[in-house]
């Protein structure tokens, strides 16, 4: 049984590019060092009582990266797909109350005591460069999301979400302007921006009769996504994907 979740963890290593130079013998280390874990869609895997610190290797399903507010207020900062790394953030930053980690479908990862992980990694020193390079921008990303969420109102936060929605994930919509693809739910929408679900419904009412987006059904169009950026002192994005 052990010699079986050590191969499957030793599969799932190889897809995370971060360890794809490790040799065959330094890849079952770390794989023996691992045990196959999994979590069922919404269960908290690293929170501020996670002892010993985890790091985990996603082998399937999503993880919602959050901060959570002293208020209770919860912020997305990112979300994991199969192979990508976490929990090292909080074990290498002084920010331990920072980034939580929560299974948003049921989950597979592959774990390893955080102090385990980086006596390991530190027989690899490319590695250990690349994982504070990562490390560093995932912690930025994550002050820049705070940042916004600090200044401006719900409104705007929401605002800033379809902005970028629109320049990086969007169709151009024959009566114009551009249709927002994969529109996410209200409830997906009300976590990234820190509020209620039902605020989120009252918002896009607000934002529509304003002129800011049009709606069909799940679908959104906004109009004019310069004039949005404009009135809610979003940062400019280049171009649409």
């Amino acid at each position: 049984m052990l010699a079986t979740a050590a191969r499957a963890c030793t599969w799932y290593i190889r897809q995370v590019d971060l360890f794809r130079y490790l040799a065959e013998r330094e890849a079952e280390g770390l794989a023996d060092a691992m045990s196959p874990r999994h979590f069922s869609r919404g269960e908290l895997i690293v929170d501020r009582q996670t002892r010993p610190e985890l790091v985990c290797v996603l082998r399937t399903g999503t993880v919602r990266l959050f901060h959570r507010e002293r208020d209770g207020r919860e912020v997305t900062v990112e979300r994991l797909g199969t192979g990508q790394l976490f929990g090292v953030t909080g074990l290498l930053t002084s920010d331990a109350g920072g980034l939580l980690a929560q299974a948003e479908t049921d989950v597979d990862v592959c774990v390893v005591d955080g102090r385990q992980f980086l006596d390991l990694a530190s027989r690899w020193p490319q590695a250990l460069l690349e994982l504070a390079t990562r490390l560093g921008v995932r912690v930025r990303e994550a002050d820049e999301v705070m940042s916004r969420m600090a200044p401006t109102g719900a409104r705007a936060r929401l605002a800033g979400v379809l902005y970028r929605l629109a320049r990086t994930g969007s169709d151009v919509h024959p009566g114009g302007g551009l249709r927002l693809r994969g529109v996410p739910r209200h409830a997906d929408l009300a976590l990234e921006i820190g509020v209620k679900r039902e605020t989120v419904t009252r918002m896009l009412a607000r934002l529509e009769q304003d002129g800011y987006i049009r709606r069909f059904g799940r679908q959104i169009i906004v109009p004019d996504p310069d004039r949005l950026a404009d009135d809610f002192d979003l940062p400019l994005l280049d171009g649409s994907g």
